[in-house]
């Protein structure tokens, strides 16, 4: 992996489980089987046993649901 001086912007960094089922309001089970369902955004593995979401993936799904609730209203 090479180095890099990109600067990302806040928004694209990797949350892990305990913060997305906060920042969603979802329990682990509820997100995983709306990730099976796709209907949030899959996790990114990162290690044998590690998995976290784009910052910016989730947000971007919370936006649309957001839109699509405003447009069913």
């Amino acid at each position: 992996m090479g180095t890099s001086n990109t600067v990302l912007p806040p928004s694209e960094r990797f949350i892990r489980l305990p913060e997305l089922e906060q920042l969603v309001g979802f329990k682990r089970s509820t997100i995983y089987r709306m990730v099976a369902a796709k209907r949030l955004p899959a996790p990114i593995r990162l290690g044998a046993n590690t998995v976290a979401w784009r910052l910016s993936a989730v947000q971007q799904w919370m936006a649309d649901v957001i839109e699509s609730n405003q447009k069913a209203a």
